[in-house]
Order: C-alpha cells, then sequence, then structure tokens
C-alpha cells in the first residue's frame, strides 16, 4: 500500500487549499510554467522543487531549493523555519517557507488524507488578490 501525499498551501489571506500530489516532480514557483504557481514578489520564478523517491522505508518526497543541480532560489526555500542546502525528505507536518520573513503563504506536507480541506489538482495564487 502506498501513501497519500498532499500540500496544505495557504496564502496570504489565510485560506488554505489542498493539492494531491500524484505526480514524480512539482516545481513551485511565480511562472505561469510551474506546476504550482504562487504569484508574489519575493518567490523566485522557480522557488522550489518537489521530488518523489523511492526509498527502503517507502516512497518519499525530497524538497530542493530552486532546480535541482541548475539554479538556487533568489531568497532561499526554508523547511521548518531553516534554511535548506541540500535535498532534504520531507516529512508529515513539516512546514514550507518562501522567504525568512514571510509567513505565508506558506505550504504544510501531509502524509495521507488531510481532514476537512477543499481538494483541488493545482492551485494559482496572485499576490494581486490579497
Amino acid at each position: 500500500m502506498t501513501n497519500d501525499f498532499y500540500l496544505l498551501l495557504t496564502d496570504l489571506n489565510g485560506t488554505i487549499r489542498t493539492i494531491k500530489l500524484n505526480l514524480q516532480k512539482y516545481i513551485i514557483g511565480r511562472n505561469s510554467s510551474c506546476d504550482i504557481c504562487i504569484n508574489a514578489n519575493f518567490i523566485s520564478r522557480f522557488h522550489c522543487t518537489l521530488i518523489l523517491q523511492e526509498t527502503a522505508e517507502g516512497y518519499c518526497y525530497t524538497l530542493w531549493d530552486g532546480i535541482p543541480l541548475r539554479n538556487a532560489s533568489t531568497g532561499g526555500t526554508f523547511l521548518n523555519r531553516n534554511r535548506i542546502d541540500k535535498p532534504t525528505r520531507l516529512k508529515t507536518g513539516d512546514i514550507i517557507n518562501f522567504a525568512k520573513s514571510q509567513n505565508v503563504p506558506c505550504i504544510q506536507f501531509v502524509v495521507e488524507q488531510p481532514a476537512s480541506h477543499e481538494e483541488t489538482l493545482g492551485f494559482e495564487f496572485n499576490e494581486a488578490e490579497a
């Protein structure tokens, strides 16, 4: 049995959106070609990447700053308030932030199904809507 993986994306208004992860790779950033697009001026065009990997314990997602083996984000990617500088395995409850001084938007990583949130397959957040 495989786990279900989700992201809970909290926007600048405090609205929480659920994104079910079903791809091997997700690019998160400001560019409209990103799998998860967040239009905020402090988010890089290609801010971070999630990659599904198989381990001895099963499947897991790892978080990369920027695009793997290419460019890092401008402001850094933060996991549980700590800037990451190498691929980092995600655990349920981990919080991803896009700048040290910004609390939202943020993403919480969840393994299995989260309780009572609207499920969406994609999400685009515009800072101008906030």
